[in-house]
C-alpha cells in the first residue's frame, strides 16, 4: 500500500492531504460508467426538501445530543454552585468564632 503525497509516495499512514492510490478502482469517481448520484446521505446538503428518513433521523439524533449536552451542563453547573455555597456556609461560623 502506498500513499500519493504531491506526487511521491510515502509508506506511512495517511492524512486528509494525501491520496491513497492503491485499490481505490473506480470507486472514488464516475468515469468508469458509474452512476454519479452522489453520497446518498445528505447528498441534498442543506436543501431539506429533499431530505428522507434517514437524514431527518441523524439531525433528529444532532439535536437531541445538543440539547442533552446543554441541559446536563446546566444542571451540572447549578449543582456544583450549591455544592461552594453549602461548604460557605459551614466554613463561616467556624471562622467567625475563630
Amino acid at each position: 500500500m502506498a500513499y500519493l503525497l504531491g506526487g511521491q509516495s510515502s509508506l506511512g499512514p495517511g492524512t486528509g492531504l494525501i491520496e491513497r492510490f492503491d485499490g481505490m478502482g473506480c470507486a472514488g469517481n464516475c468515469s468508469c460508467g458509474g452512476t454519479c448520484a452522489g453520497m446518498g446521505f445528505f447528498d441534498s446538503g442543506a436543501d431539506i426538501s429533499g431530505w428522507g428518513l434517514l437524514e431527518w433521523a441523524a439531525a433528529g439524533l444532532g439535536t437531541y445530543m445538543v440539547l442533552s449536552t446543554v441541559f446536563t451542563t446546566r444542571r451540572a453547573v447549578k449543582n456544583v454552585r450549591k455544592s461552594a455555597r453549602r461548604a460557605r456556609r459551614r466554613m463561616a461560623p467556624k471562622v467567625a468564632t475563630a
